[in-house]
């Protein structure tokens, strides 16, 4: 009796993991022809920093609201703004080439392997990492310390713009850096779901990332271990001179907000 109580109460754990990031609320399972991969779009609003510890830590967006196709403008918009959000989706559709998807799909379904097709409608073009204090003789206090820090997330923008043939490998996993599946897919390739059957991993130092990289970025990229994220970051190399920090994060998007968040962080 008692192996039977710790097993339910693991599969009611992990349950709750799946679904904790799920933003888009009830399900309605009826099919529909989408002609956009992207079923929801986010209007970012603000980001912040959690599961801060020896690998990293994990940077989350939240939104201002969503918009996209088979939903209700949800709950945080005010009415009388003047959204129409069939014109919102239709923009941002056509700005990222996703309007030829046409495949039959389970909108807004909790039991569909195809939902939760939710991504940010801004892209980014500058993400920047400091610290207020000298991390070591090469990165003093305030200068960028973005090439000592890996990124990892994905994006379907590849897929998209190869008119929906291309995908990545995601069997390969000698394709994927160590720190990326460290961050990703902590219980390896058994645990890649259809979350992103059709993403391609970013997975390189911060210092080496360009715009194309973070476009159409998922609102909840994260793995079994770190959920609820846009992305992940991991330090390469820990600091040799002082070993508390308070760092500031700051991305710059396409339509020119800036948003940053501040953490800090101690090296035992």
């Amino acid at each position: 009796m008692k192996t039977r109580k710790i097993k339910l109460l693991i599969l009611i754990l992990f349950a709750h993991i799946m679904l904790s990031c799920n933003h888009i609320g009830d399900c309605h399972p009826n099919p529909q022809m989408s002609k956009g991969y992207v079923l929801m779009y986010g209007n970012l609003s603000s980001i912040g920093i959690s599961n801060i510890d020896d690998l990293g830590f994990t940077v989350f967006g939240s939104f201002n609201y969503t918009f996209g196709q088979g939903y209700e403008i949800d709950e945080y918009v005010n009415t009388s703004d003047g959204i129409n959000e069939d014109s919102l989706y239709n923009y941002y559709s056509a700005i990222y080439g996703d309007i030829s998807y046409y495949q039959t799909i389970a909108i807004n379904s909790c039991d569909d392997s195809d939902n939760r097709h939710e991504f940010f409608a801004q892209s980014l073009i500058n993400i920047n990492i400091i610290s207020n204090a000298d991390y070591d003789d090469n990165h003093l206090s305030g200068t960028s310390l973005n090439d000592l820090i890996w990124i990892a997330s994905y994006s379907p923008i590849k897929y998209i713009q190869s008119g929906y043939n291309d995908v990545f490998d995601w069997s390969k996993m000698s394709l994927l850096s160590n720190n990326f599946k460290k961050l990703m897919l902590p219980f390896g390739f058994n645990y890649v779901n259809w979350q992103i059957k059709y993403m391609f991993p970013v997975d390189k130092l911060l210092s080496d990332v360009t715009n194309d990289d973070l476009i159409l970025l998922k609102s909840d990229a994260g793995s079994l271990l770190y959920n609820c994220g846009i992305f992940n970051f991991l330090f390469i190399s820990e600091p040799t001179l002082l070993q508390t920090h308070t760092f500031t994060l700051t991305m710059t998007d396409n339509e020119g907000k800036t948003y940053s968040a501040t953490f800090t962080k101690t090296w035992e």
